[in-house]
């Protein structure tokens, strides 16, 4: 996948990076596709555009590159720098392999937005966020199906105690109160059942 289709074009003509222990490259990712190496082996293939506009194809045949590639996730856009250390020694065992860095640019988040995320008001809403409430809302209207035959009937429908039933009437008195409420302060009456009301005032009598 590249930026445009002119880059589409490019992508094959790009150069393979081919690096010594120590070289560093760095650009805009532009390309981003797959090749099938030795036994049909899949691995990424990313295209950098340079500041100086050359371009280079980054083949990330080595586990330890592909591994670091997948952490970063770069898509068209991103600014990525790798370096290849080289080969050094495996930890714990004979042998050695390549090894790299790589980096994205990211912009850095200077505060944490999310805490003021309760405070937004309610008409800030987007009409996909009221409507996502609005089911939330309706399937909680439906949690205490108990309370709607009133505190005598409860008793001998689940046969429990008057006070038993009372207690769960009164629970889900309080629930009901609460989705009324949160149906008001969200401009959402119109989307919850209309007996929800009648129903709060009825269980206080």
């Amino acid at each position: 996948m590249s930026t445009t289709l002119e880059d589409r074009l490019d992508d094959d003509c790009a150069p393979a990076w081919r690096p010594d222990p120590g070289d560093r490259i760095s650009g805009q990712v532009v390309g981003i596709s797959e090749r099938a190496g030795y036994n049909e082996h899949h691995y990424p293939v990313v295209t950098l555009r340079r500041d100086d506009g050359e371009r280079f194809a980054l083949h990330a045949l080595h586990g330890v590159l592909s591994a670091q590639l997948a952490e970063l996730r770069p898509t068209i856009g991103d600014k990525i720098a790798v370096m290849y250390v080289g080969k050094v020694d495996a930890a714990g065992g004979p042998g050695t392999y390549r090894h790299y860095k790589a980096v994205k640019d990211v912009t850095p988040q200077l505060i944490d937005w999310s805490k003021y995320r309760a405070s937004v008001p309610s008409d800030a809403l987007s009409i996909a966020d009221r409507a996502r409430l609005a089911v939330h809302i309706a399937a909680l209207h439906a949690v205490c199906p108990i309370a709607a035959v009133g505190r005598g009937r409860a008793a001998g429908v689940a046969g429990v105690g008057h006070h038993r039933a009372h207690a769960v009437t009164a629970c889900c008195c309080s629930i009901r109160a609460m989705i009324s409420s949160m149906a008001r302060s969200f401009a959402l009456a119109s989307s919850i059942p209309s007996s929800t009301e009648a129903f709060a005032s009825s269980m206080v009598r």
